[in-house]
């Protein structure tokens, strides 16, 4: 039939609407999500710096997504990086509502950039003052 299983690798076995991830298996193993990346000395990885909620608001005011690429959102940030350039900046130009649209959208975009830089930090370890 085959060799049995090790109980680790079986607990981690897929299962319907449960995901194939370390994650979960730690919290089987532990009861609890791991909080923060960290080094075997306490420290945040080596290489990762803190992100200011300040800089990813100026980035998005600036330029719609760029707050959430400083903040490592890879995929939002595109998402509206396209979205300002082939419907905002359209917009603006032929029908003149692309800043109505700007409007609505940019301080929601500033909102979840600042929170995207504090989740990055709180995920990494980072306590800034």
């Amino acid at each position: 039939m085959g060799r049995p299983v090790p109980a680790r690798r079986r607990d981690m076995a897929r299962r319907p609407g449960t995901a194939r991830r370390w994650d979960t298996a730690r919290r089987r193993d532990t009861g609890r999500w791991p909080t923060a990346r960290r080094r075997a000395n306490g420290h945040p990885p080596r290489g990762v710096t803190a992100k200011s909620p300040g800089v990813a608001v100026l980035l998005t005011f600036l330029w719609l997504g760029a707050g959430h690429l400083y903040a490592n959102r890879t995929g939002i940030g595109v998402c509206l990086l396209l979205f300002e350039f082939f419907v905002l900046v359209p917009l603006l130009f032929v029908f003149g509502v692309g800043i109505l649209l700007w409007l609505v959208t940019a301080p929601i975009a500033m909102i979840t950039a600042a929170s995207a830089a504090r989740n990055f930090n709180a995920r990494n370890g980072i306590v800034v003052r």
